[in-house]
Protein backbone atom coordinates (compact mmCIF):
# COMPACT_ATOMS: atom_id res chain seq x y z
CA UNK A 1 0.00 0.00 0.00
CA UNK A 2 1.60 3.07 -0.62
CA UNK A 3 1.76 6.14 1.93
CA UNK A 4 -0.68 8.79 2.60
CA UNK A 5 0.69 11.25 0.14
CA UNK A 6 4.26 11.75 -1.79
CA UNK A 7 6.05 14.76 -2.09
CA UNK A 8 7.79 14.40 -5.67
CA UNK A 9 9.07 17.64 -5.69
CA UNK A 10 10.22 19.58 -9.09
CA UNK A 11 8.43 17.76 -11.75
CA UNK A 12 10.85 17.98 -15.04
CA UNK A 13 7.58 16.99 -16.73
CA UNK A 14 4.41 17.03 -16.99
CA UNK A 15 1.81 15.89 -19.68
CA UNK A 16 -2.10 15.88 -20.46
CA UNK A 17 -3.28 12.85 -22.44
CA UNK A 18 -6.42 10.84 -23.70
CA UNK A 19 -6.70 6.99 -24.32
CA UNK A 20 -8.54 6.05 -26.72
CA UNK A 21 -10.94 6.90 -29.29
CA UNK A 22 -13.15 9.96 -29.27
CA UNK A 23 -16.36 9.10 -27.24
CA UNK A 24 -14.56 6.33 -24.85
CA UNK A 25 -11.15 8.21 -24.23
CA UNK A 26 -9.68 8.08 -20.82
CA UNK A 27 -7.49 11.10 -19.58
CA UNK A 28 -4.21 10.96 -17.73
CA UNK A 29 -2.01 13.26 -16.11
CA UNK A 30 1.66 11.73 -17.07
CA UNK A 31 4.64 13.16 -14.20
CA UNK A 32 8.28 12.78 -14.09
CA UNK A 33 9.55 15.36 -10.89
CA UNK A 34 12.32 14.78 -8.47
CA UNK A 35 10.15 11.95 -6.42
CA UNK A 36 9.39 9.79 -8.79
CA UNK A 37 6.84 8.96 -12.10
CA UNK A 38 2.60 9.23 -11.61
CA UNK A 39 0.11 8.67 -13.86
CA UNK A 40 -3.13 10.09 -12.25
CA UNK A 41 -6.05 9.17 -14.25
CA UNK A 42 -8.79 11.66 -14.39
CA UNK A 43 -11.95 12.48 -15.54
CA UNK A 44 -13.01 14.70 -18.75
CA UNK A 45 -14.25 17.64 -16.59
CA UNK A 46 -11.65 17.23 -13.68
CA UNK A 47 -8.67 17.96 -16.47
CA UNK A 48 -10.39 20.69 -18.00
CA UNK A 49 -11.27 22.42 -14.68
CA UNK A 50 -7.28 21.56 -13.72
CA UNK A 51 -6.33 23.47 -16.69
CA UNK A 52 -8.49 26.51 -16.30
CA UNK A 53 -7.87 26.53 -12.61
CA UNK A 54 -4.18 26.66 -13.12
CA UNK A 55 -4.61 29.32 -16.18
CA UNK A 56 -6.72 31.73 -13.71
CA UNK A 57 -4.58 31.36 -10.81
CA UNK A 58 -1.43 32.21 -12.70
CA UNK A 59 -3.34 35.19 -13.91
CA UNK A 60 -4.05 36.79 -10.83
CA UNK A 61 -0.94 36.10 -9.46
CA UNK A 62 2.31 37.79 -10.33
CA UNK A 63 5.72 36.76 -10.12
CA UNK A 64 7.57 37.77 -6.93
CA UNK A 65 9.92 40.88 -7.65
CA UNK A 66 12.67 39.16 -6.38
CA UNK A 67 13.52 35.67 -6.86
CA UNK A 68 12.44 32.83 -4.36
CA UNK A 69 14.52 30.59 -2.94
CA UNK A 70 14.05 27.26 -4.61
CA UNK A 71 12.21 24.75 -1.94
CA UNK A 72 13.99 21.51 -2.03
CA UNK A 73 12.03 18.33 -1.96
CA UNK A 74 12.24 15.46 0.10
CA UNK A 75 12.56 12.98 -3.42
CA UNK A 76 15.73 12.49 -4.75
CA UNK A 77 15.97 13.28 -8.65
CA UNK A 78 14.45 9.83 -10.41
CA UNK A 79 13.18 9.02 -6.93
CA UNK A 80 12.04 5.28 -7.08
CA UNK A 81 8.08 6.20 -6.49
CA UNK A 82 6.00 5.06 -9.19
CA UNK A 83 2.59 5.76 -8.75
CA UNK A 84 -1.07 5.14 -10.88
CA UNK A 85 -4.02 5.43 -9.52
CA UNK A 86 -7.75 6.79 -10.92
CA UNK A 87 -8.09 10.50 -9.20
CA UNK A 88 -10.73 11.35 -6.67
CA UNK A 89 -9.67 14.78 -5.61
CA UNK A 90 -7.47 17.43 -6.90
CA UNK A 91 -6.09 20.22 -4.73
CA UNK A 92 -4.90 23.54 -6.52
CA UNK A 93 -2.80 25.65 -5.00
CA UNK A 94 0.18 28.31 -5.05
CA UNK A 95 3.80 29.06 -3.39
CA UNK A 96 3.82 32.81 -3.40
CA UNK A 97 7.34 33.24 -2.70
CA UNK A 98 9.18 30.85 -4.91
CA UNK A 99 6.30 31.30 -7.82
CA UNK A 100 5.27 27.70 -7.70
CA UNK A 101 1.73 26.12 -8.34
CA UNK A 102 1.46 23.27 -6.34
CA UNK A 103 -0.85 19.98 -7.62
CA UNK A 104 -2.51 17.60 -5.09
CA UNK A 105 -3.79 14.59 -6.55
CA UNK A 106 -5.87 11.85 -4.27
CA UNK A 107 -6.63 8.52 -4.93
CA UNK A 108 -10.40 8.00 -5.69
CA UNK A 109 -10.66 5.34 -2.75
CA UNK A 110 -8.89 6.94 0.36
CA UNK A 111 -10.53 4.69 3.02
CA UNK A 112 -9.04 1.70 0.68
CA UNK A 113 -5.91 2.65 -0.25
CA UNK A 114 -5.11 4.35 2.45
CA UNK A 115 -5.66 8.10 0.96
CA UNK A 116 -2.99 7.27 -1.78
CA UNK A 117 -2.04 10.50 -3.55
CA UNK A 118 0.93 12.86 -4.26
CA UNK A 119 1.92 16.14 -4.27
CA UNK A 120 4.25 18.11 -7.07
CA UNK A 121 5.66 21.61 -7.53
CA UNK A 122 5.38 23.33 -11.14
CA UNK A 123 7.42 26.22 -12.13
CA UNK A 124 5.24 29.21 -14.13
CA UNK A 125 6.23 28.00 -17.58
CA UNK A 126 5.44 24.63 -17.14
CA UNK A 127 2.25 25.30 -15.38
CA UNK A 128 0.88 27.37 -18.75
CA UNK A 129 2.34 24.80 -21.00
CA UNK A 130 0.42 22.18 -19.44
CA UNK A 131 -2.83 24.12 -18.98
CA UNK A 132 -2.02 24.62 -22.72
CA UNK A 133 -1.76 21.33 -24.07
CA UNK A 134 -4.85 19.94 -21.46
CA UNK A 135 -7.20 22.15 -23.19
CA UNK A 136 -6.49 21.08 -26.06
CA UNK A 137 -6.19 17.46 -25.54
CA UNK A 138 -9.76 18.31 -24.12
CA UNK A 139 -10.94 20.07 -27.05
CA UNK A 140 -9.85 17.37 -29.51
CA UNK A 141 -12.51 14.98 -28.59
CA UNK A 142 -15.82 14.67 -30.68
CA UNK A 143 -17.59 18.32 -31.37
CA UNK A 144 -20.35 20.00 -28.92
CA UNK A 145 -23.17 21.01 -30.22
CA UNK A 146 -24.19 24.66 -30.28
CA UNK A 147 -27.18 24.42 -29.05
CA UNK A 148 -26.93 22.30 -25.65
CA UNK A 149 -23.19 21.45 -25.29
CA UNK A 150 -23.27 17.84 -25.87
CA UNK A 151 -21.18 15.45 -27.66
CA UNK A 152 -21.90 15.14 -31.07
CA UNK A 153 -21.25 11.97 -32.62
CA UNK A 154 -20.75 10.05 -35.70
CA UNK A 155 -24.49 9.57 -36.05
CA UNK A 156 -27.88 11.82 -35.67
CA UNK A 157 -27.57 14.01 -32.55
CA UNK A 158 -31.01 14.37 -30.69
CA UNK A 159 -30.48 17.65 -29.08
CA UNK A 160 -32.46 18.57 -25.78
CA UNK A 161 -32.86 22.19 -26.75
CA UNK A 162 -34.67 21.25 -29.69
CA UNK A 163 -37.54 19.21 -28.14
CA UNK A 164 -35.62 16.00 -28.78
CA UNK A 165 -35.56 16.43 -33.20
CA UNK A 166 -32.78 14.73 -34.94
CA UNK A 167 -29.71 17.67 -35.68
CA UNK A 168 -27.44 16.79 -38.39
Amino acid sequence: MPPREVDFGHAHGIKADAVGAPGQRRFRVLIEAEGGKACAWLEKPQLMQLALGIQELLSTQSPPQSPGVRRRSAGTPGGGHNLEFQVGTLTLGYERDADLVVLEFGGEDAEQDGGAGFRVLLDRRRSNAFAEQALAVCAAGRPLCPLCQGPVGPGPHVCPRTNGHVVV
